[in-house]
This record gives structure tokens, sequence and C-alpha cells, in this order.
């Protein structure tokens, strides 16, 4: 969709780092950095999971997970170095060390004003995960808010357990919120009912249609037993007296 763009990307396991370079290797508008990001720069334990999107710079709640040690940098730090001219859009999803990351882009958020695409947790899955109350306040702080929710999940029982969180700017939001009182449902309960009702309407159709054709079979096979008859009495007049 965006085929001028570039794109900085920051990948901590080496695994996953090779991975990346190999993909990419004849794009080069994509950098590739092998550390993790936070708000501070230096080392760090990372902890590796069985499912590679899990891990995390923090210790999960209640599985079991390798360490190893990684490079840790700010995002204001290689945005500095990297001769970005803008910075449109950020995508974060650090496995409970989003809002760390968020503090290590301050300079970046208020020189750019990109739009910010976060993860939030909303149940505990890593020690020391940041609270979404805090995202919520360091964005309303720099004058941002709230434009989206995607990618929802919940636990069996019901609870939210975590989701991103589209922010942007307000002057942004400012514009995309103006309405005229006609709203879009997308929750997942009323497209479902939605798409039930849109079922029944297309079986109805279709069984409309296969009456139709079942109809339109027996006319046929009345005006082909009429043309046989026709067929036979003109053979019957067509015989000498």
């Amino acid at each position: 969709h965006f085929p001028q763009a570039k794109a900085i990307l920051f990948e901590p396991t080496p695994e996953n780092y090779e991975f990346l370079k190999t993909r990419f290797k004849q794009n080069q508008a994509i950098q590739i950095f092998n550390c993790a990001l936070s708000d501070i720069e230096g080392t760090s334990q990372f902890y590796v999971a069985a499912d590679s999107a899990t891990n995390s710079l923090l210790n999960p709640s209640s599985s079991s997970a390798n360490q190893i040690q990684v490079s840790i940098q700010t995002l204001d730090n290689i945005v500095k170095t990297s001769g970005f001219e803008a910075i449109d859009f950020i995508k974060i999803d650090t496995q409970g060390n989003d809002l760390k990351v968020l503090q290590g882009a301050i300079e970046t958020i208020q020189k750019h004003s990109p739009a910010i695409l976060v993860e939030s947790i909303f149940i505990n899955l890593y020690q020391g995960q940041c609270s979404y109350y805090d995202i919520f306040s360091l964005m309303q702080s720099h004058e941002y808010a709230l434009a989206g929710v995607y990618n929802a999940h919940y636990t069996k029982a019901g609870a939210i357990a975590f989701s991103d969180l589209l922010f942007v700017p307000q002057s942004m939001f400012s514009q995309i919120s103006q309405h005229d009182d006609q709203f879009i449902c997308f929750d997942i309960d009323h497209l479902v009912s939605q798409n039930a009702i849109l079922q029944s309407a297309c079986d109805e159709r279709l069984e409309l249609i296969q009456r139709l054709n079942e109809t339109a079979a027996e006319r046929l096979a009345l005006i082909e037993v009429l043309d046989a008859e026709v067929n036979r009495l003109k053979a019957e007049m067509a015989k000498p007296s």
C-alpha cells in the first residue's frame, strides 16, 4: 500500500534477526537493528519462550523461558542516527514493556507526531508489566487521543486479555472523529448477529431460486409433452383418409 515507505525494524533474538535480514536483504528501504527497545541503553536479560511471539524483556508470569543477553536501545537515539526525516507511524508490541518503549521515544513523538499502534495487556501475563492506565496517561499528556482498538483477545471466561490501541495526535483525531450521528458497530456479537441475518436472507433467496428452478422444470416437462402431442396430431392429420 505504501511502496515508497521506509521502515526501521527491531529484533533482539539472533535467530529472528537473521531471518529478517534474509527476508528483506533486497529491500534497501528497511533497516533492521539487532536490539530490544526500552527507556534506557545498555544490555539486559531477555526471556525467550517456545512461542517467539511472547518473547520479552519481562519474565512470563505463568510459563518458563530461556534467558539470553541482548542489547537495548531507545527509539529516540536510533532515530537520531538513522537519518529519517519523518516518522509517520510507530508500532509497538513488546509483551508488557510497551510503556518503557514509549518513554524512550518521547523526543520522536514530540518532533514527528506519528500515529502510534501499541499493545496493551489487561491481565497478568508478565512480571512487572506496564499498566494500560499509564499508557493512556502518557498519551494524554502528549495530546494524543485513542482512535481505535484492534486485535482484541479475550479469556475463555470473557475478560479482555490484550489488544492493540491506536493513538493519534489530537489534531488528527478532531478530523476523523467528526460525525453526523451515524455510527458503525464493530462489536463481534453485533457482527455475528448481522451475519446471521444476512445468511438467513441468502438462504431464503436460495430456497426461492430452488423452487423457481423446480417450477421451471415442471413447465418445461409439460411443454415437451404438449409438443409431442401436437406433433402426433399433425402426423395423424397428415395421413391419407
